[in-house]
């Protein structure tokens, strides 16, 4: 039985040679992540004695077993984290007790998500990167495997905050401390920002390669403008509203707590835990400043990622402003990652010395361990770099 010819994508050679190298680098990090989980699992199965695997696993104790200063795990705010204990979270045995019988979403439905998206996730992009190192990414529909993956994770996300709201409504009654008035931080960045990205990287090689294929780009041109003026709505509207309230909590920090964002809750700072009143107002006003390049930052990103879709949409994907708008963005994010967590020393300083309680003893970090740090995108705008860099070479030129 005959077959067609294999149509081969024109491609800058240094740009396959990219490809190349990333498609390889990511194997290898997938390989690298199965025989870790493989080595954890033979381990827990051969290599832990009965003392071990309680402390491993944990245990089915009794509720005589559990006392007050029983550990809980760290909680990651920016660049610290706090101790949580039975005492700080619950207060008392017995509303630990009671916090760990509230009915959860865990079911199969939680199972087949968290478990189907990130496998679903990492198989597409890995087909994607053979077919682009295979010069056979675009005329072969890959921008599907990367709608598939952005759109996988994105469920992944939204299921994720339906689940923690519900967990934080089940058993709000029995905590006490800090997560009495605690509230649902959505972070927009961490769950929605990677599919995001994704997705619009999706839309972009598909409009490369429905010109490869001369096929009609207008619909596709479309969708590109109304999904750059839908990330642009929702990032100035989230940044805006954090804008406003980190400003107001300083305003009014002499009568109301301010609230540190703790992955996706957002968790009291009582003042009655500082030295002074004006020691608490300087801790806002540095976390403010800590934060300040960030913002910048992640404003220019986003309108530069805006102006790359609109211009992607004109047919200009792969030009020389594009790469350079690409650059400018990781650059930026680079840059505020540095002084985000250089600051972040002064801030744990600050906290260790002049508070007491479950801020009186955090511990430094890098903000990447609370899914907050700007390097992560640096990466994953790399990787997105290198898909538009495939494209056949546009040299229409236009101004940053």
């Amino acid at each position: 039985m005959k077959t067609g010819p294999i149509i081969m994508d024109e491609m800058p050679e240094k740009a396959h040679k990219k490809i190349h190298n990333v498609s390889f680098t990511f194997l290898a990090l997938v390989v690298g992540v199965v025989l870790f989980f493989i080595s954890q699992t033979v381990f827990a199965l051969f290599a832990l004695d009965d003392e071990d695997s309680p402390t491993i696993f944990g245990s089915d104790e009794t509720f005589s077993e559990v006392t007050l200063d029983k550990f809980l795990g760290h909680d990651y705010c920016g660049t610290f984290y706090i101790w949580l204990s039975v005492e700080s979270n619950y207060g008392t045995v017995e509303n630990y007790e009671s916090a760990k019988n509230v009915k959860t979403l865990r079911g199969l439905a939680d199972n087949v998500i968290i478990t189907a998206t990130p496998i679903i996730f990492f198989v597409c992009v890995f087909i994607a990167f053979r077919k682009a190192d295979k010069k056979r990414f675009f005329a072969q529909n890959g921008w599907q495997l990367l709608m598939t993956s952005g759109i996988a994770l994105l469920i992944k996300g939204i299921w994720t905050v339906i689940k923690h709201i519900y967990m934080m409504n089940a058993e709000q009654q029995y905590v006490t401390g800090i997560f009495e008035n605690r509230r649902y931080y959505c972070q927009v960045y961490q769950i929605f920002g990677i599919p995001t990205l994704i997705i619009m990287t999706a839309l972009i090689t598909r409009q490369h390669s429905l010109n490869v294929q001369k096929k009609d780009t207008t619909a596709n041109s479309k969708v590109l403008k109304v999904f750059a003026a839908l990330v642009g709505t929702v990032s100035c509207a989230f940044m805006l509203i954090r804008l406003i309230t980190r400003v107001y909590e300083i305003i009014s920090c002499k009568t109301h707590d301010a609230m540190l964002p703790f992955y996706s809750e957002l968790l009291t700072l009582p003042r009655d835990l500082a030295e002074s009143p004006e020691i608490y107002r300087s801790l806002l006003i540095f976390r403010l400043l800590k934060d300040l390049p960030v913002f910048i930052a992640a404003s220019m990103t986003v309108i530069l990622l805006i102006r790359i879709m609109l211009s992607s949409a004109r047919n200009e994907i792969n030009t020389t402003q594009n790469m350079k708008r690409f650059n400018i963005s990781m650059f930026t994010l680079f840059i505020s990652s540095l002084i985000f967590n250089i600051m972040g020393l002064h801030e744990v300083n600050v906290l260790n010395e002049h508070f007491s309680g479950i801020y009186g003893s955090v511990v430094y970090t890098i903000g990447l361990r609370a899914l907050c740090d700007p390097a992560l995108y640096v990466v994953i705008l790399w990787f997105v770099k290198t898909f538009v860099s495939i494209a056949g070479n546009v040299e229409r030129q236009e101004q940053i």
